[in-house]
């Protein structure tokens, strides 16, 4: 009896173990239902209410016009030339002696002195025409002709046009030795000269060096070719004047030519340091790099290459206010057409400049219609569904 009696009065004070566990399971699942209520009026409410597209999902509109800008064209590009040079040249002397210096170490250059025979220095000329006798006041010819332009070209004080031995070559030619540190009568003696079909010529089998002997008329060296004219590899003409860079010398690629052939030009060309070193190791035949540009820059429009329907060849046509207009395409720039308004003549003129020397009734008649379409120009081009199903005649 004892024994039960201490049972029952242990409990007698509260609710016991298991009654508390009860509750914390009844709070349990008290929040796990309202938990549960929450998400399902959430999910019901997502449900009931309309789909909304994000705003970056929306059709964009459709663009149908496009500002037109203008900008000056020069078409620069890079193309390959084919250079046509001549064969080697043997370097005559035309004294005999001892050499007493040597200047060849940097190249044979026109105005200056390749060597000293003697003492006395030997200037070499690179004139057009071969230097082949003595040389004075009141000679006429054209290797006199040939010394006055070069006298020239070295910056002395002759008349590049004249064929005579007159007193501006007498000056010239003391002042080309006294700047060598000689004296001299005015004079110009063929022994005193060594003749370069070049300016710039990088000698070879050099035979001069300090304390040999030279004799007269024997060769002393060997100069490789010079460039006689330089040809654009798959060349088309263009109708203006361009300027053609070859080597960094720049010169004039005329009009309607694929090949330029100007002596000084192709002198300049030849003396540059990289066509020497091109010429002992690369195969000139399959040509060298250069740039074309348009000597006279022209102003062309600039407008998105879908703007320009019709083409055919360089034409085609842009509509802009509902005006279809012709054009001539004139290049093309990331996705960009550069375009001149007008018909094929009237572009033609505009690129070539209009010449107003000797202009004809023809000419005035294009540069009005190169007027009228300048007045013309629209500044904004249209595109897409406002030009579909245009025709350019």
């Amino acid at each position: 009896m004892a024994r039960q009696s201490s049972r029952n009065g242990g409990g007698g004070s509260g609710f016991g173990v298991g009654d508390r566990r009860r509750g914390r399971v009844s709070v349990t699942w008290l929040l796990l239902a309202i938990i549960l209520t929450a998400a399902i009026s959430v999910g019901a409410c997502a449900f009931l209410l309309p789909d909304r597209h994000p705003a970056v999902l929306a059709r964009a509109g459709e663009i149908t016009s496009a500002p037109v800008t203008t900008q000056q064209y020069d078409a620069k590009r890079q193309i390959t030339v084919v250079p046509t040079v001549s064969a080697p040249r043997k370097v005559l002397i035309n004294t005999s002696g001892t050499v007493t210096a040597d200047h060849s170490a940097g190249g044979l250059h026109s105005g200056t002195a390749a060597l000293e025979v003697d003492g006395r220095p030997i200037v070499t000329l690179a004139t057009e025409s071969p230097l082949y006798r003595d040389l004075a006041p009141g000679d006429t010819g054209e290797d006199v002709r040939a010394l006055n332009a070069e006298l020239t070209r070295l910056s002395y004080n002759a008349n590049p046009e004249s064929d005579q031995y007159s007193s501006l070559t007498y000056w010239a030619v003391v002042a080309l030795f006294g700047n060598l540190g000689v004296r001299s009568d005015g004079a110009l003696p063929l022994a005193d000269v060594i003749w370069l079909p070049q300016d710039g010529a990088t000698a070879s089998s050099w035979q001069a060096a300090t304390g040999t002997m030279v004799a007269a008329a024997s060769p002393i060296a060997e100069i490789p070719g010079a460039i006689t004219s330089l040809t654009v590899k798959n060349g088309t003409p263009n109708a203006a004047d361009q300027t053609i860079t070859v080597f960094g010398e720049q010169g004039v690629l005329k009009a309607g030519a694929t090949v330029i052939d100007d002596p000084e030009f192709c002198a300049r060309v030849t003396a540059s340091r990289e066509f020497q070193w091109a010429q002992q190791g690369a195969d000139l035949t399959q040509g060298v790099d250069a740039t074309v540009a348009l000597a006279t820059p022209v102003d062309v429009l600039r407008v998105p290459a879908a703007a320009v329907f019709g083409v055919k060849g360089d034409r085609g046509c842009i509509a802009s206010d509902g005006r279809t207009m012709p054009v001539t395409i004139i290049g093309a720039d990331l996705g960009v057409s550069l375009i001149r308004l007008g018909d094929e003549r009237t572009a033609a003129g505009r690129q070539t400049g209009d010449a107003a020397d000797g202009q004809t009734a023809g000419d005035e008649s294009a540069g009005g219609a190169t007027a009228q379409a300048q007045s013309e120009t629209p500044s904004r081009v249209s595109l897409g569904s406002a030009i579909a199903g245009a025709t350019c005649s």
